[in-house]
């Protein structure tokens, strides 16, 4: 089972995003949860499906190379991803974006800076276009605001 890394991402991103869906339902109001739910449970029938896949007879017996390719950097980013969903609820979901986006892409070697500023204001501006006009459905209060005002 260990030997077939897409069972082994698999349950990982099943974990992962079932852990995230149940936090977001469970500790953020109704509103601004839609959203994280949303990709959460996307993410765990993406998950799903890489797990069911593994089972393929073209793929159960297939060779991989190594899991990680520098280890480090994939704790890293697991553990920003985690950081991202407690920062989200503290200081906004926008200010936590404006933060991990950036910093994710800082941690894979991403180094094109005027692209990934350019494309994390796209993003965010599809977020707040999409989710605050369109659907009028709040995300989680930014901080920022807050002690301004």
């Amino acid at each position: 089972m260990l030997a077939n890394h897409d069972r082994v991402a698999g349950v990982a991103l099943m974990a992962l995003s079932g852990s995230a869906f149940f936090y977001a339902q469970r500790f953020f109001p109704d509103e601004p949860a839609m959203y994280p739910k949303l990709i959460c449970g996307l993410m765990f029938l993406l998950s799903f499906a890489l797990f069911g896949r593994s089972f393929l007879a073209g793929y159960r017996d297939k060779e991989f190379g190594k899991f990680a390719i520098h280890f480090p950097r994939l704790c890293l980013a697991v553990f920003m991803t985690g950081a991202y969903f407690l920062a989200a609820e503290l200081v906004g979901f926008f200010t936590a974006t404006v933060c991990f986006v950036p910093g994710m892409a800082y941690a894979a070697d991403y180094r094109a800076i005027r692209g990934l500023a350019v494309g994390t204001v796209c993003y965010l501006i599809f977020i707040f276009v999409v989710f605050i006009w369109i659907f009028n459905r709040p995300l989680t209060p930014e901080l920022l605001l807050k002690l301004v005002s």
